[in-house]
């Protein structure tokens, strides 16, 4: 009885499926770019477009619109905090807190100085002072 010839064939490496990588979300922005003027130059331009990163949800808060300094402030007392004096404030209806030197957002109005009595403000118009408000 003879035996049958054993052939060996060693296993073929398959390399792994490579790892879906998401492509990055871009936004395309137009940009026109022009030559630099020269005595012969025909003043033709060049179209390119620029792809940057889209914005992220992380990438910044929304930025509130900016209310005339003209906008009425209600100074309504102030808190302690990491010993700081904190100002309550209404400005055009809206309410926020700020510390002296701080301005206040949506504003180019300043704090001056924030006492248990007056807020100080600073803006282009000038310094003003604003009264607590008395609880009704």
């Amino acid at each position: 009885m003879q035996a049958a010839p054993i052939t060996y064939a060693p296993p073929r490496y398959v390399p792994p499926a490579p790892e879906a990588v998401p492509p990055l979300p871009v936004t395309a922005q137009p940009v026109v770019v022009l030559p630099a003027p020269r005595p012969q130059s025909t003043g033709s331009a060049v179209a390119v477009t620029v792809l940057t990163p889209a914005p992220t949800e992380t990438a910044a808060a929304p930025v509130a619109p900016v209310t005339p300094t003209t906008a009425p402030v209600t100074y309504l007392g102030t808190v302690e905090a990491d010993g700081q004096t904190i100002a309550l404030l209404t400005v055009g209806g809206r309410d926020e807190t700020v510390a002296a030197g701080q301005v206040i957002p949506g504003t180019s109005v300043k704090v001056v100085s924030v006492t248990p009595t007056q807020l100080t403000l600073r803006d282009a118009g000038g310094t003003r002072t604003v009264p607590l408000q008395e609880a009704e």
